[in-house]
């Protein structure tokens, strides 16, 4: 099982996180998954992220997580999911979380020691051919349906240029530095039972 690091309180978990938590859990426990966290959006305002992934190949993914259908209008340029009054564009919220992980790693480690890191799109109950060009007009490498969830290793090696290049220590370690907390060898059992039974 992969290994977790839980932040999203259990009540504020909406559907389509926990669909995709439960396809996530299925990787080898070389995968570290950190369930929430937050960030500063360019107006300094706090906000939370869905998901971030480290694999122990090609890098970091940043992904959100947009529950219900996800549609876009051409002729208004609007979108529609299950948030009311959600109208705007999701990869604006996806690129203020990808911006403010690589400005965390900026801040707080040396350069060699960033991995490199990516912004995915996660739409569970969605499909679409992995050889398409795009979903509703978003380039395909940064869209993750269900379809791809259920072989999430050929999505993986899609995002990254360099899949197979191996996460190196020192990246891992500034990763579990900026965004651990309470990921330490002692915790890692209560994460497991509390993951285990959240997804139940």
């Amino acid at each position: 099982m992969a290994r977790w690091i839980i932040n999203r309180p259990e009540e504020h978990s909406s559907e389509g996180e926990i669909l995709v938590a439960r396809e996530l859990g299925r990787l080898s426990d070389r995968w570290i998954i950190r369930w929430g966290f937050y960030y500063e959006d360019g107006h300094g305002q706090s906000r939370e992220g869905d998901f971030l992934i480290l694999g122990p190949h090609g890098g970091l993914m940043v992904m959100e997580v947009k529950g219900g259908k996800v549609r876009h209008f051409t002729s208004t340029g609007n979108w529609e999911n299950d948030v009311a009054g959600q109208t705007d564009h999701p990869l604006h919220q996806l690129d203020a979380e990808w911006h403010a992980v690589i400005r965390t790693f900026q801040e707080g480690v040396q350069k060699s020691s960033i991995p490199t890191i990516k912004q995915v799109l996660c739409v569970p109950n969605a499909e679409a051919s992995p050889e398409a060009n795009s979903w509703q007009g978003i380039p395909r490498k940064h869209v993750i349906t269900g379809n791809d969830l259920k072989n999430f290793s050929a999505s993986w090696r899609r995002c990254f240029k360099d899949p197979d290049r191996e996460v190196r220590s020192r990246e891992r370690e500034a990763f579990l530095d900026l965004f651990g907390e309470g990921s330490k060898p002692e915790k890692l059992r209560e994460f497991i039972d509390h993951t285990e039974h959240r997804f139940r």
